[in-house]
């Protein structure tokens, strides 16, 4: 008997390197930085360091991972991604297919689901913002 090997599945890099968003803040970032210590304003940790993450996400040059292929017995260098929750349209958009997977895989199937939308006048959302006992009334009366 002869074994038919399946057909492979080539992994496609996303290349943000060639997106608009990436050039932009590739040219634009550290002069960016620069003019607002200028000004004596300081960028926060968490927020330089999305920047710096979204600079390296899918550059082999800041880390491959190599994948192999059992069916045609090739490998190829998969680039690590930044895993943030920022900007970066790669990475957010899986986070987006994942937690919709897990949403109707583990949640939905276990919970009868209705959704309702209640608006309220803008002079009566600023009020209820502010009041938060009248607030709590409204909600269970809507409830």
């Amino acid at each position: 008997m002869v074994k038919v090997k399946e057909e492979c599945k080539t992994y496609i890099n996303h290349r943000p390197d060639e997106t608009k968003l990436y050039k932009i803040i590739q040219e634009n970032y550290a002069s960016f930085i620069s003019s607002l210590e200028i000004c004596g304003k300081v960028v926060p940790k968490y927020i330089r360091e999305e920047f710096d993450k979204y600079l390296e996400c899918g550059i082999h040059a800041y880390g491959v991972i190599l994948r192999h292929c059992e069916n045609c017995d090739k490998d190829e260098a998969v680039a690590f991604s930044c895993k943030k929750r920022g900007f970066c349209p790669s990475c957010t958009a899986r986070r987006m297919a994942e937690t919709a997977v897990h949403i109707v895989d583990n949640i939905m199937p276990n919970v009868a689901v209705r959704q309702y939308v209640v608006t309220f006048p803008y002079l009566l959302r600023r009020w209820l913002s502010i009041n938060k006992e009248m607030l709590a009334k409204v909600v269970k009366i809507t409830w």
